[in-house]
């Protein structure tokens, strides 16, 4: 390898590491048993990101296997809830933004496995290392997605049916090219 190639590498190597260190978007998921509370996080690298149109602000299919969860026998219990083996992704929808000074009202459809729901959030807009993002909640219920709530040790640790799902949503990914609706209701 000759020096040009080194040097070559080197910066190659020193952006990719540049780059990972930036605030990343993420999804997390909040689970409540009967006995205990955790979440399962899926970072921005995994989202995968699909523009339909230019009035649209985007579509981001969330792969259930990158979620990332406490212990691994969550992990294996959200794929099985979720039936990651047919329905690899969650898909959500950002059909519509409305801007206030510092919030952004937005329409949002999420679809887990073939049921998809729309809401009506209220998303912040925040900065973190020179870098601006969506940031919300929707709480869901399972039972609307047709998924029943799991139980484990013969029925003494129940999962709620009510599930907080937390989005940190990277601005310049909704905003490029789009264009935002005269209202979302």
């Amino acid at each position: 390898m000759n020096y040009l190639s080194k040097g070559l590498l080197t910066i190659i190597l020193t952006i990719s590491l540049i780059h990972y260190n930036y605030a990343q978007g993420e999804i997390e998921v909040q689970v409540t048993t009967n006995l205990d509370k955790f979440e399962c996080k899926c970072n921005e690298e995994s989202f995968i990101w699909c523009y339909p149109g230019s009035k649209k602000p985007g579509n981001i299919e969330i792969p259930v296997a990158a979620f990332s969860c406490p212990k691994k026998m969550i992990e294996k219990d959200l794929k099985r809830l979720f039936e990651a083996d047919k329905f690899p992704v969650i898909k959500l929808n950002i059909a519509c933004l409305n801007y206030t000074s510092q919030k952004v009202e937005a329409k949002l459809s999420i679809q887990i496995k073939d049921v998809k729901n729309d809401y009506f959030i209220d998303m912040e807009i925040s900065e973190n290392e020179n870098m601006h993002y969506f940031e919300g909640l929707q709480e869901i219920n399972l039972r609307d997605y047709e998924i029943e709530p799991p139980t484990k040790l013969l029925g003494l640790v129940k999962v709620k049916e009510e599930v907080v799902i937390n989005f940190k949503i990277p601005a310049h990914s909704l905003l490029a090219d789009n264009h935002p609706c005269n209202s979302c209701r």
